[in-house]
């Protein structure tokens, strides 16, 4: 049997069978797209790895096909939010990348596409967007509801979107009156307050572009403005309120698929509108470094998909393979780096010592050692009279206490604490109970 021969086999063996690496429930979804895998035959790769450029590996595909959306992580599951075109656009994907399936959620209110999704005290965020320009829409997963928050300031479409102490920072973008034409605005929103104020805008107007926060800061890399690609970057210090400009991409790109782990962020393939291409490269900053470097690329040529990290991997999904084209496929794919000593590539370490205390019948403190220096959240697990434990809230990292409030009156309340970062969870914290005095 020939090679080709051969990858042809394994393709129709892919659209039925769980993939090897991650069981799943195949009855559910629909073959994997005849065209997507034809290309991977075509460029004689199914699945690649060399000894410095890391693996890839192709799992079971989405219930749909679809294009620029984005995923937010919350207690290890990925929700995709919104998508290019027709029905797509209120769409709530959920991925569980254990079992490699998928499940859905309330569709969203408002149609979206190229919104910037984050999540925040495990809450889901949807900010902007085509047809949802300056809305925050909202989703909560433990009540399956949507919401929305305060309007943002200056309505935009394909931002940055970043989450910082708990903040959530919107940079670049365009919008629908001037198509392409990109914008330096940086505005924050504060869900705690439900409000935004405005930060430094960024030095270089860009949209279908993506940040990631490394070390405290973020850095903002790519995009393109008035259809024309760039491969500027800059990093952000929240504390200066001010930008300045880092390594350049090695390649100008936009419309790639991000993913951060630890210090590093990676752009994996993108567009040129110009010249009509979808790129397949696979380019990561280092923090530690400053230096690009360009890693084993996509087994197929992808722009407008989303991405994310879990457990040390990363994660695509969807996309399009042709430039400036809503026709998109339901692809996923996962990455493991080479990177085997990377901060972030296993959980933190488990918090410690935790104390709780009531300061009134309604109100506990709670305090505990942080003895991880690679968490991005904590979250706060609590049980009511000796019952099962439940999540009560997330925090973002750094965090060290917090006063619980809104408690019942002599009632004997449990807690414990626990670290996230992108490679899953820490173990608990020791368990502290207290009584809310009458």
């Amino acid at each position: 049997m020939s090679r080709l021969a051969a990858l042809a086999t394994i393709v129709a063996a892919l659209a039925f069978l769980p993939s090897p690496a991650r069981p799943c429930s195949q009855a559910k979804l629909p073959p994997v797209d005849i065209a997507l895998f034809t290309a991977a035959i075509q460029q004689d790769v199914l699945s690649t790895m060399d000894d410095t450029g890391g693996v890839w590996t192709l799992l079971g595909p989405m219930p749909i096909s679809s294009s620029e959306f984005s995923v937010a992580l919350v207690d290890g599951l990925f929700y995709a939010v919104g998508g290019f075109l027709g029905p797509n656009q209120t769409q709530l994907l959920i991925y569980d990348p254990e079992t490699d399936e998928w499940s859905s959620g309330k569709p969203v209110p408002r149609p979206t596409h190229h919104a910037g999704v984050v999540a925040v005290d495990g809450r889901v965020y949807s900010i902007g967007g085509t047809r949802t320009e300056n809305r925050v829409q909202i989703y909560d997963p433990v009540t399956d509801s949507w919401s929305e928050g305060a309007e943002m300031a200056t309505p935009r479409t394909a931002p940055a979107a970043v989450v910082l102490d708990g903040s959530i920072h919107v940079i670049g973008g365009t919008d629908n009156i001037n198509v392409g034409v990109a914008k330096k605005v940086h505005e924050v929103y504060h869900p705690a307050t439900d409000s935004w104020e405005s930060r430094a805008d960024v030095p270089a107007a860009s949209e279908h572009v993506f940040g990631q926060l490394l070390d405290g800061k973020i850095y903002f890399a790519g995009g393109r403005n008035q259809f024309t690609n760039t491969n500027q970057a800059y990093v952000y210090d929240p504390d200066a309120d001010s930008w300045k400009a880092i390594a350049q991409l090695p390649s100008p790109t936009s419309g790639y698929g991000p993913a951060k782990i630890g210090r590093r962020m990676y752009a994996f393939g993108g567009e040129d509108i110009l010249s009509s291409t979808v790129s397949s490269r696979s380019q990561v900053f280092d923090a530690s470094t400053g230096e690009w470097q360009t890693l084993e690329p996509m087994p197929i040529p992808l722009h407008g998909h989303a991405g994310g990290a879990w457990g040390g991997s990363i994660y695509l999904f969807g996309g399009a393979e042709i430039a400036a084209s809503g026709q998109g496929t339901n692809v996923v794919l996962r990455f493991d780096p080479p990177f085997a000593d990377e901060p972030g590539a296993s959980p933190p370490n488990r918090p410690k010592k935790l104390k709780a205390k009531a300061l009134s019948p309604k109100k506990v403190r709670l305090r505990w050692k942080d003895k991880s220096r690679d968490e991005s959240a904590f979250e706060i697990e609590m049980s009511v009279e000796g019952g099962a434990f439940e999540r009560l809230l997330g925090l973002p990292a750094n965090t060290r206490k917090r006063v619980i409030k809104e408690l019942a009156p002599g009632t004997t309340y449990g807690f414990r604490v626990r670290a996230f970062n992108d490679a899953g969870a820490s173990g608990y914290s020791n368990e502290r109970t207290v009584t809310t005095p009458i």
